[in-house]
């Protein structure tokens, strides 16, 4: 146990047979020291203090050693510490983890549409919001498989679509015009819808979900007997293979931009 002393006083000194005036001195003196507690009423004493005279002046250090017995007394008893349970509140407890086992974002208590497919959109209870899917065709020049500009264009939103609908498969269409024997544009359809496939593959859509077949010039659009009809029968369309019951699938013609430029360039095949 450590302690601290402060404390005041005075003193007098009278030797007679030597002839000394009688001295008295104001003191004052500061220290600290320990106890070292051998027993519950025996302890061992060290301390320290700074002992100071004034008028005049001087300064003393003291040191001392000693025992302390404390007599008497009735020390309190000490009571055993008692031991708190916890109360346990059924109330209290966490709640139980959430599971979302689709992981559409709706746990299983509040989903009313479980096993939703990866990537869609699902509203408050779980259910795949109505998607709407347009799928537009490209051209291509005469007797090329080549893809223009506008073409690629239109191919990135056909990819966008592709990946952001996971469950979606397609089969992509390839037609020619009139121009050409009936052998030889078959495989150019197959041609091109093979560059469309390859396109979009190129773009992160699975390789399973793209089937590419040729028609050759068995299904036109359009007469094959202007410049104008022909660029619109030189074509890839999209058809899809399957399609869940919420996603509504719009296939609409060429832009204006692909098919101008399927009209710029080219060469004839002769029958």
């Amino acid at each position: 146990m450590p302690f601290i002393a402060i404390g005041a006083g005075r003193y007098n000194i009278d030797v007679p047979d030597l002839n000394r005036p009688k001295t008295n001195k104001t003191l004052a003196e500061y220290g600290g020291g320990l106890k070292y507690f051998v027993g519950p009423d025996f302890a061992l004493r060290a301390d320290i203090r700074h002992v100071l005279g004034f008028s005049p002046s001087i300064g003393n250090f003291e040191y001392s050693f000693g025992v302390t017995w404390e007599i008497g007394g009735v020390r309190p008893a000490v009571l055993p510490v008692k031991e708190v349970v916890p109360q346990v509140c059924e109330s209290c407890a966490p709640p139980p983890p959430r599971v979302d086992s689709d992981g559409d974002g709706v746990e299983d208590a509040l989903d009313k549409c479980p096993n939703t497919p990866k990537g869609f959109r699902v509203d408050s209870t779980g259910c795949v919001i109505e998607q709407t899917v347009v799928l537009r065709a490209v051209n291509f020049v005469l007797d090329g498989y080549e893809l223009t500009a506008p073409a690629k264009a239109t191919l990135d939103e056909v990819s966008s679509i592709l990946v952001a609908q996971p469950t979606l498969s397609l089969q992509v269409s390839g037609h020619t015009d009139s121009t050409g024997s009936d052998q030889y544009n078959q495989k150019l359809s197959q041609r091109r819808a093979d560059s469309v496939r390859t396109y979009l593959i190129s773009k992160n859509v699975d390789a399973s979900r793209v089937i590419a077949k040729g028609y050759g010039e068995s299904e036109p659009i359009s007469s094959n007997e202007s410049p104008e009809g022909r660029a619109d029968n030189r074509r890839v369309e999209f058809k899809l293979l399957d399609k869940p019951s919420f996603v509504k699938v719009y296939n609409e013609e060429s832009s204006r931009a692909s098919k101008n430029a399927a009209k710029k360039s080219g060469k004839k095949t002769k029958k």
